[in-house]
């Protein structure tokens, strides 16, 4: 079993040209801001600090790169801590089928990496799938920040699950998620 060593999951992303991409915080207690830098050092997106169980702002990336996205110092429990990744905008277009134009993604519009305790992944599996979500694979890790008292995990280990859906609307996907997201004591 990996360890993680920061919750932003897919920590390195590729991402096609023209992607809307919006983080969802489910990271209970704690508030979230993320930050993108071009090669150039310009931050052409923050979006600003947004609490559990709400969407960042998103940002459309048209432009081909790579970015570092990242966090720091807003956790006081834990002033150390720096969330960070990359995200890769190829300068090329997604694949199509020959014969009749359509992405071979089987109309997936939306890929959702999303942490959950391991202890309850079986039942939040079952409410995703309910909620028109199909489920691409799932990783198992420690817990990021262990199992500190009070915190109500009650599990050493998180799964991330690698979520897809048809759904091309953020908004229309977030209320799909607010909908499981309050059961979860943390991720």
């Amino acid at each position: 079993m990996r360890d993680a060593n920061q919750p932003f999951f897919p920590q390195n992303a590729v991402v096609n040209p023209g992607t809307v991409v919006t983080w969802f915080n489910v990271d209970v207690g704690h508030l979230h801001e993320i930050k993108l830098v071009d090669s150039s050092k310009h931050v052409p997106y923050d979006s600003g600090t947004f609490p559990n169980f709400a969407a960042s702002k998103p940002v459309k990336l048209n432009n081909t790169g790579t970015y570092i996205f990242s966090e720091a110092g807003l956790d006081k429990k834990y002033p150390n801590f720096v969330l960070n990744g990359t995200l890769t905008v190829p300068n090329q277009l997604p694949p199509v089928s020959s014969t009749n134009g359509t992405s071979l993604a089987n109309n997936i519009n939306t890929v959702i990496p999303f942490m959950v305790p391991t202890n309850q992944q079986e039942k939040l599996i079952s409410d995703l799938k309910t909620l028109g979500f199909g489920v691409d694979n799932l990783y198992t890790f420690k817990t990021p920040r262990g199992v500190a008292s009070g915190e109500g995990c009650g599990d050493k280990n998180q799964s991330l699950l690698i979520l897809t859906s048809s759904d091309s609307d953020p908004n229309g996907i977030i209320t799909r998620l607010k909908q499981i997201s309050p059961t979860l004591p943390c991720t």
